[in-house]
């Protein structure tokens, strides 16, 4: 089991009670506390050798209506986030220095730094260590898919803690009272000057990828369409766990897509959050969707991954099986998952039933558009043909001319 920290040294006070001749010596329980700084030695999530610290394979602007993980976090974990946060808009792999607002103490026979220490007792003070600051990570990746150059994995850190020594009870009180983060980033980069060019990209994507819609329905669903048609599911891809292999150069997997997918979202305006779920933990994996609020105030589950994984090669097949699902259609096949290892999130909750839109006035034939196709639509009603929905346009109980005329009118004016 590897160790977290370097060896500190430990202060004991030593002073003389005189009673005549006598002289009993006494050992001071709390000592003088010696802070040791980790800077020199540097740790990453993945040397642990812990089972509970595994990552399973799988990017936010705040909003007044946002929705983000954030908020959940206790208190030392919220000061991590807090901490990290700046590196959002500004990317950087400089020393990152957290102090907690609640120091953490953990009691133990050896100190953390000898190899005598049981394993049982390294666990416990992983655990202290890691329950600190992994729900911070983990969170802070979920709201803010803009760091998609950040490796979590290979994120280095060290510790600051005293240790004081029991000398009655034999062991030792370490507190843990801040941490050193040292920011790495993907191989996939360069440097940072490489990751700013990508920065740079990502955002330019976005401001390019089209507005225009009348109804949040509509944004939805050409954020949706847009992210199938440019890029396609390649677990191989450079940039494949990033919004960047969803928008900026195609490749990409479920992370990239669902990240995309909320990064768009968030510079619209509209409540959008990632979803872990599905996990397999004897394989180690597990898939990322979206929840998303519409205008009803209900969330509803979209999964642009999986309905994009039969796309042809053009992006010509476009799927909604998986867009704006209720949990009574869409946990059929998925399961959300809040607490994994480390991680713990409330997500909000989805809607029962699937999200039916409001149709514009005009769209006769209900694919969410008015053009010339209703046109067609109503004068086939009129004529005596079936049609699934009424034709009725002006609402006087009949299908005829009229409607036809009308629609004319609109259509023209579209």
């Amino acid at each position: 089991m590897k160790k977290i920290f370097l060896p500190v040294m430990c202060a004991m006070a030593v002073s003389g009670i005189f009673s005549g001749n006598s002289f009993m010596p006494v050992y001071a329980v709390n000592t003088e506390n010696v802070t040791a700084e980790q800077s020199e030695i540097w740790l990453t999530l993945g040397e642990l050798d812990s089972e509970n610290n595994s990552i399973p394979e799988i990017l936010s602007n705040y909003g007044e209506l946002s929705y983000n993980y954030r908020d959940q976090l206790d208190n030392n974990n919220k000061a991590v986030y807090d901490a990290l946060y700046p590196i959002v808009a500004n990317p950087s792999t400089q020393k990152i220095t957290v102090t907690l607002p609640e120091p953490v103490t953990v009691t133990l026979s050896k100190s953390p730094s000898s190899e005598y220490l049981p394993d049982e007792e390294r666990q416990i003070f992983n655990d202290a260590v890691i329950s600190n600051m992994k729900n911070a990570l983990d969170t802070l990746l979920m709201d803010n898919p803009e760091l998609f150059w950040f490796d979590e994995f290979n994120l280095k850190f060290g510790t600051v803690q005293t240790e004081q020594y029991n000398f009655f009870k034999k062991n030792y009180n370490i507190t843990i009272t801040g941490f050193n983060f040292m920011p790495v980033y993907y191989e996939s980069y360069e440097s940072i000057d490489d990751i700013m060019e990508y920065k740079a990209k990502l955002e330019k994507a976005v401001e390019d990828i089209p507005e225009q819609a009348d109804s949040r329905y509509e944004q939805l669903k050409n954020i949706h369409d847009y992210i199938c048609r440019f890029t396609d599911y390649d677990l191989n891809a450079p940039f494949a766990p990033s919004a960047i292999g969803a928008i900026v150069e195609p490749g990409v997997v479920c992370e990239g897509y669902s990240k995309a997918f909320k990064l768009i979202c968030d510079s619209l305006d509209i409540p959008c959050v990632v979803v872990l779920g599905n996990f397999d933990d004897e394989a180690r994996t597990a898939h990322m969707w979206n929840y998303v609020q519409m205008e009803d105030g209900l969330w509803y589950a979209v999964d642009v991954t999986w309905d994009d994984l039969n796309d042809d090669e053009n992006g010509n097949i476009l799927k909604y099986e998986y867009f704006l699902k209720g949990s009574e259609s869409f946990n059929i096949k998925h399961t959300p998952c809040g607490e994994h290892n480390y991680m713990k999130v409330v997500y909000p909750e989805i809607s029962g039933k699937d999200y039916i839109p409001e149709n514009p006035a005009g769209d006769l034939n209900h694919d969410g558009k008015v053009n010339v196709a209703d046109l067609v639509y109503c004068a086939n009603a009129v004529l005596g043909k079936d049609t699934e929905f009424s034709c009725d346009f002006n609402e006087d109980g009949y299908v005829d001319s009229f409607d036809v005329v009308l629609m004319r009118k609109l259509v023209i004016k579209q």
